[in-house]
Formats: structure tokens, C-alpha cells, sequence
């Protein structure tokens, strides 16, 4: 009977242990995208703005880890409006993500106004943004079984015995991010863009349970340059960086836009890509396949993560399915680089 109250006992322990190691990862990590070029203001403040057109709308959805019981799942929407028809040099705009992960369905609201002004021109442009925001962050404690919920009379957990935790259901704060974004069209229509940006400059505290747990402020870089090889195809090259605390991982990769030139379908390009994520410190985590589309003003696009990191004998080799849609409009420069959809 021992051997099975501790068996019992190591049963539900494990699962809890693995949703807190799970969690903890994300907070390390924070929310981020695959196709991260589609979600232009949660990857850099100094994106704001910096495309060609007078106003730009994103949206994303991920979804990971379904093959588990407890997925982590995200979406963000924005919206940005160049004021350059209005005389002005600054941009503003605003998104909201919603990020819910785990068996205690922790979850984070976030809602951030941003707003950037820009030196230079639609061929050689650099933004400085700015991004405050008011983050709520949620768990479902009820959801969770404790140590002190075991019943040693039936050998199992019962939710309806105090778990003698004092944690807090919700909790609210001020947050600030903050980037700069560089853009430089060369007359041999290469195109570069790369920034730099800082997330939670402010450190707010997102204690559940009392005391100071203040979130560690995100570093990122990142950067593309789109390279013509032929009359039809441009070659991409991109990176992200990001770090957190002792958590960092780098996303790279190529990918390849077609040209597809006047058609009664209306389709501009269409691209494949791939990326391969790892942490600086550690073996290659997942490998990504992207598809998308460049129809008028909309980009559209999918990708896929294939686990490969050492969880895959939990997750059998399954990631994260996304999407992405933005859509743009306003100018276009008359020159062809202007074919380029407005994610890169």
C-alpha cells in the first residue's frame, strides 16, 4: 500500500512539475512568433510606421504543443498609421496580444500604444519607437493539484482540501518597450533592414504570490537583407536574436520570394522559407517551414515547427502551426523593389 500512495503520489506531481518547468520557460522566453517579420509591433517599437504605405493592420495566431493536454496558444492583432499625408514624421499605432499556456491556464493580456518618429527617406530610414502598455497577467489555480491536497486516506489528490498556497488569481501592471529600426534601399535595389529593442525597460513586478518577481528586461535584434538573383526570385537571408535573463535563442534562415509579375489573379509573389531556432548555448530546438503569399495588399502566411529538441519523445516531433495575415495601404514607390511584400 506505501509503494502505491508514493507511486500515486509521483503521478500527479510529475504532470504539476512539468506544467511549472513548462511556464517557467515561457516566462523566460516571452510570447514570441516564428514568422516574427509578421508581426511587426511586438517585434520592434521602432517598427512603427516603417513600411511603405499610410496605414498597416497585422494579426498572428499560434498555437503549440497541441499533442499535450496543455498547449501553449497566442494571438496579437495592430494597427499602425503613418502621419507623413498629414506633414508629420511620427507614426502611431497599438496591439494586443493574449498568450495562455499550461494546465493553470496562466495567462497575459497585453495592450501597448506605440508610437515612433523617423529620420530619412522611403531608401534610407531610421525610427526610434516607443511603446507603453498595461499588461494583465491570470492563472486558474483551481485547475492545479498541491502536495498538501494528497489524501492519505484514498491515496489520491482532492481539490476540495486547502492546497495552503497564498497565490493570487490575477494581477496588473505598467510596462514599457522601447526600439530603433533601420531600413536602406540601395540603387542596386538590395534591400537591408535591421533594429535593435528593449522589452520591459520599467521591470515591473508580476508576482502571483506576494513579495517582488520583477519581469527581466528582453534584448532583441534582428535583420534581413533581401538580395535579387535573378529577374524573378530575391533571396533573403534573416536572423532574430533575443535574450532573457540566462534564456537566449536565435532564429535564422533563408527565404525565397518569386516575382510573379502581372497575372489576372492578382498576385504579386509568393515566398518559401525556412528557419532553424536554437539557443546560443545549446543544440538546434525546432526547424520551421513558412509558405506564404503576396495577393494585391494582402500577405498571408503559414509555418510549421518540427520539434527536434529533446522533448521530442513527449511532443513526437510536433511544434507550432501559424498564421499570419497583414494588410497595408497607401503610396507605393514606383520602382520594383515596391514588389516586396510589406512583411519583410
Amino acid at each position: 500500500m506505501a509503494i502505491l500512495k508514493v507511486r500515486t503520489k509521483i503521478q500527479f506531481l510529475f504532470p504539476l512539475t512539468l506544467v511549472l518547468a513548462l511556464n517557467s520557460i515561457l516566462y523566460a522566453q516571452d510570447v514570441h512568433f516564428t514568422q516574427f517579420d509578421a508581426s511587426p509591433l511586438s517585434l520592434n517599437p521602432g517598427n512603427t510606421g516603417n513600411f511603405n504605405g499610410f496605414w498597416r493592420f497585422s494579426a498572428n495566431f499560434r498555437s503549440q504543443w497541441r499533442v499535450l493536454d496543455f498547449p501553449f496558444t497566442s494571438y496579437s492583432a495592430g494597427y499602425e498609421r503613418n502621419l507623413v499625408d498629414k506633414g508629420s514624421n511620427l507614426a502611431i499605432g497599438f496591439y494586443a496580444l493574449h498568450d495562455e499556456a499550461g494546465q493553470a491556464n496562466l495567462s497575459y493580456d497585453k495592450f501597448y500604444a506605440s508610437i515612433a518618429t523617423s529620420v530619412g527617406d522611403d531608401f534610407n530610414r531610421l525610427s526610434f519607437g516607443i511603446q507603453p502598455g498595461f499588461v494583465s497577467k491570470r492563472i486558474n489555480g483551481d485547475q492545479l493539484l498541491f502536495p498538501n491536497q494528497y489524501n492519505s486516506q484514498t491515496g489520491l489528490h482532492d481539490r476540495n482540501i486547502s492546497n495552503g498556497e497564498d497565490v493570487n488569481d490575477n494581477t496588473g501592471y505598467f510596462d514599457v518597450n522601447a526600439g530603433i529600426s533601420w531600413q536602406r534601399i540601395f540603387p542596386n535595389e538590395h534591400v537591408l533592414k535591421m533594429g535593435i529593442a528593449g522589452f520591459h525597460l520599467t521591470r515591473p513586478n508580476e508576482s502571483l504570490v506576494g513579495g517582488e518577481a520583477r519581469t527581466p528586461i528582453r534584448k532583441v535584434f534582428h535583420a534581413s537583407y533581401a538580395l535579387p538573383i535573378s529577374e524573378r526570385w530575391i533571396l533573403m537571408p534573416k536572423v532574430l536574436i533575443h535574450e532573457q535573463v540566462r534564456a537566449s535563442e536565435y532564429l535564422v534562415g533563408t527565404y525565397f520570394i518569386n516575382l510573379v509579375g502581372q497575372n489576372s489573379a492578382g498576385i504579386q509573389s509568393f515566398f518559401i522559407g525556412s528557419l532553424g531556432r536554437m539557443g546560443i548555448n545549446r543544440n538546434v530546438d525546432a526547424f520551421s517551414a513558412i509558405l506564404g503569399v503576396n495577393y494585391e495588399r494582402w500577405d498571408i502566411g503559414i509555418s510549421y515547427d518540427i520539434n527536434v529538441s529533446t522533448l521530442q519523445s513527449i511532443t513526437q516531433n510536433r511544434g507550432a502551426i501559424e498564421f499570419s495575415v497583414i494588410f497595408w495601404n497607401g503610396k507605393v514607390r514606383l520602382n520594383r523593389t515596391t514588389i516586396i511584400c510589406e512583411r519583410f
